[in-house]
């Protein structure tokens, strides 16, 4: 959070910082209204501990301001960024809540953290400033989060306390940059980083609704092509399309290495599942905590590419099945989430590297919005070559999975059984018959079903 400077934008009225405050503590616990909210005690009391918690910092800096003889002011500063960010993200819900409609269901609960991140980060910019900005920026943070994970009602204080810990990483983690204080992480990933380490290590994965969420971003039937169009809009006006490319193509070539060594495809069906692709677009290009060159950009895309890569396979070997007794691990889903923090500590030293890739020392004369331009139309033409092997990829072919297990292939079995099972979703009569006759015959052995999101 960068301090907020003598600018032009609107101050309210030092009197207007009650009614204001007032009304955003008032939509808060307004949610507690609701009957989903009054039916679980998990639920109920997250809100609960939630208000309390910033009822009384908003009260302990009240005082410190009476005591001092300061005013909080509030600016109302609207970005046009926020808001394209907003549209973006709310046709990215719309379209997926279509053709699942948990994620409706769940709308209200997002609002509600929406609330809260206006209350969080008013608590902290007026500790910090004595200054609120009031804008649209807390929508892209948490519905960024929520496009990846959500807690189960009896333990929603978590998800409450991921958007904190996403606010609190923008406030006091932070460097200087090109003589300006910047957030060092993606909020939102990192809130979302420190909630997956948690899960690995308390084996708690099942207690949120990630692994469907995963899975659910792929029913709609153009999800590839909608996520694309919504990511080219965003870099449209922010310039981080290398990043967004150079991420795909990384992730395209790894699994295409990693089929002529093994002889099986990296992910079952498709060369990027449609949760990497979606964090490719909408997660991993915050402008302000990725390199800013245009080689920086490149290197932060093709690490992240190949670390989603590497993770996926890395935390596939951790999961165990479900039993009668053991809810089981299924953690695979986690594997575009864990590395952008690290990526973000290397924002500077990448941006020092790619300053050397630079091409306008062979001639490349064009400013930086045109520049943009040329790789929204570069990364245009990469998209129509890749889309096939999304949509359309050789990995689907039930033959193909049954001769490779035949063979002895690396994992092809538990993939085949995998692929029988998502297409026993789908309704597929033959498919749930062989894949019965897989799980009786054990011929897969112990698999982790939901294990290909």
């Amino acid at each position: 959070m960068s301090a907020p400077s003598s600018s032009a934008e609107r101050m309210l009225p030092t009197r207007a910082a009650v009614p204001v405050i007032g009304g955003f503590f008032a939509l808060f616990f307004g949610f507690l209204a609701l009957p989903r909210v009054r039916a679980t005690p998990g639920l109920f009391w997250a809100f609960i501990g939630a208000g309390l918690v910033m009822l009384l910092a908003v009260g302990a800096l009240a005082l410190r301001d009476r005591r001092s003889g300061r005013r909080l002011q509030i600016q109302l500063w609207p970005k046009r960024e926020h808001t394209v960010q907003l549209v973006v993200q709310l046709t990215i819900f719309g379209y997926w809540g279509w053709y699942w409609r948990p994620v409706y269901e769940q709308m209200p609960l997002i609002l509600a953290q929406v609330v809260f991140a206006y209350l969080v980060d008013l608590v902290l910019a007026w500790r910090r400033y004595g200054r609120w900005r009031l804008g649209l920026g807390q929508f892209p943070i948490t519905f960024s989060t929520n496009l990846f994970m959500w807690f189960r009602d009896p333990l929603f204080g978590f998800q409450f306390a991921m958007m904190a810990l996403a606010y609190l990483s923008r406030d006091a983690l932070v460097w200087r940059r090109e003589g300006q204080r910047t957030h060092i992480f993606n909020p939102s990933a990192f809130g979302l980083a420190i909630a997956s380490v948690t899960l690995i290590i308390g084996e708690w994965a099942h207690q949120t609704y990630g692994s469907q969420i995963a899975l659910s971003l792929g029913y709609p039937p153009f999800a590839f092509e909608w996520i694309f169009l919504c990511g080219v809009v965003v870099q449209l006006f922010f310039r981080v399309t290398l990043v967004t490319f150079s991420a795909a193509m990384a992730a395209w070539v790894f699994g295409a290495v990693f089929y002529l060594k093994t002889g099986v495809w990296l992910y079952v069906d498709t060369a990027i599942p449609i949760a990497v692709f979606l964090g490719m677009n909408l997660l991993v290009t915050d402008p302000v905590s990725s390199p800013r060159s245009n080689g920086g950009k490149v290197l932060f895309g093709v690490l992240y590419g190949v670390a989603v890569c590497v993770l996926y396979g890395v935390l596939r070997d951790l999961g165990r099945p479900a039993t009668e007794t053991d809810p089981g691990l299924h953690v695979s889903w986690l594997d575009k989430l864990l590395f952008l923090p690290v990526l973000n500590l290397l924002a500077r030293p990448l941006d020092a590297i790619g300053r050397h890739l630079n091409f306008k020392r062979f001639g490349w004369k064009f400013g930086p919005p045109a520049t943009n331009r040329v790789h929204v139309a570069l990364w245009v033409g990469a998209f129509v070559a890749l889309r096939p092997w999304l949509i359309d990829h050789p990995g689907r072919s039930h033959d193909f999975w049954r001769e490779a297990c035949t063979e002895g292939r690396f994992r092809a079995c538990e993939n085949l059984l995998l692929l029988y099972d998502k297409s026993c979703e789908s309704g597929i009569g033959a498919a749930c018959h062989n894949l019965g006759v897989m799980v009786e015959t054990g011929e897969a052995g112990p698999v982790d079903l939901p294990r290909a999101a």
